[in-house]
């Protein structure tokens, strides 16, 4: 591995715990922010690439559309 070239196949989480209802810890994967934006970025990629395949009823993660528009 060159240097400043990083592994991207591994995805970094950041582990939190949130109470249950019954006392009890739940463990959470958090995405680390580096990690976040480098998936905003492949997700604008992938809409520019291939948003015309996409179908007119889906909101899910594109530009303009979200619930309010669903």
């Amino acid at each position: 591995m060159r240097i400043g070239q990083e592994d991207s196949t591994k995805l970094d989480l950041k582990r939190i715990y949130i109470l249950k209802s019954n006392g009890k810890k739940r463990p959470l994967g958090v995405p680390t922010p580096v990690w976040r934006i480098h998936m905003t970025l492949m997700n604008w990629f992938l809409v520019e690439r291939f948003g015309s395949l996409v179908a007119p009823w889906q909101h899910g993660f594109m530009p303009s559309r979200g619930t309010l528009t669903a």
